[in-house]
């Protein structure tokens, strides 16, 4: 099943995060806000929002799809794209 979302939203499935890049272990309850984007409603307006981008974002929805949560984020809580430079 194919979930694609309406209006300006992405539909985004977060990375769990253990440790920093230099491998330094987080704290259990330390909560950094990164997804991988899946899907991209028909109203997002900035074009550089495309699937597969790693983004860190604010407010969000979480829904269950085939036993897998994911997010539903609007694209103005969408705080930063990780683009490789």
């Amino acid at each position: 099943m194919r979930f694609k979302p309406c209006g300006n939203r992405v539909l985004a499935e977060k990375i769990e995060i253990t440790e920093t890049e230099s491998g330094i272990q987080l704290p259990v309850g330390i909560n950094i806000k990164q997804a991988t984007i899946v899907e991209v409603g028909p109203d997002v307006e900035n074009t550089t929002i495309q699937i597969g981008m790693r983004v860190m974002y604010g407010a969000h929805s979480s829904i269950m799809l085939n036993n897998k949560e994911f997010l539903i984020i609007y694209e103005k809580d969408i705080i930063g794209m990780f683009l490789n430079d």
